[in-house]
């Protein structure tokens, strides 16, 4: 099991198993006061052996600080399906949007926001939270 894809972006859906993304691959947003929400989606998917068709996982995503502080956590469990379908060596594809837009941050800084699946790091993403510039 791996995430093969994370990124943040303006927005994200699913229709017919894929992701459908607008304005992916944020690393910096700008705010004019704080605390400030996120306003960006998470696109992901994962990828899952065959052999994990009908088994639940537990999906954790942390919004952090670079001193590691937590300000937000969101847990999401999923249970890829479909193996039946599969040709050989083709792996279930899972694609999963999450919305992180009312997530607040306390202030400007460098954060990530990190993936965990089943307590196994997945993915790091980077973004800096800037003020809008005075004047």
């Amino acid at each position: 099991m791996k995430v093969d894809v994370a990124l943040l972006c303006d927005a994200v859906s699913v229709r017919d198993g894929l992701l459908y993304v607008l304005g992916g691959g944020i690393t910096r947003i700008t705010r004019p006061s704080w605390p400030a929400p996120l306003g960006v989606d998470l696109a992901l998917r994962i990828s899952a052996h065959r052999s994990e068709d009908g088994t639940t996982h537990t999906m954790n995503i942390f919004v952090q600080d670079v001193d590691g502080r937590r300000h937000a956590e969101l847990t999401v469990h999923f249970t890829p399906q479909g193996a039946a379908g599969l040709l050989p060596g083709e792996e279930i594809q899972l694609p999963l949007p999450l919305d992180l837009r009312q997530i607040a941050l306390p202030g400007p800084g460098e954060y990530s926001i990190e993936v965990l699946v089943d307590g196994t790091h997945q993915a790091s993403l980077p973004l800096l939270a800037q003020a809008v510039p005075a004047g």
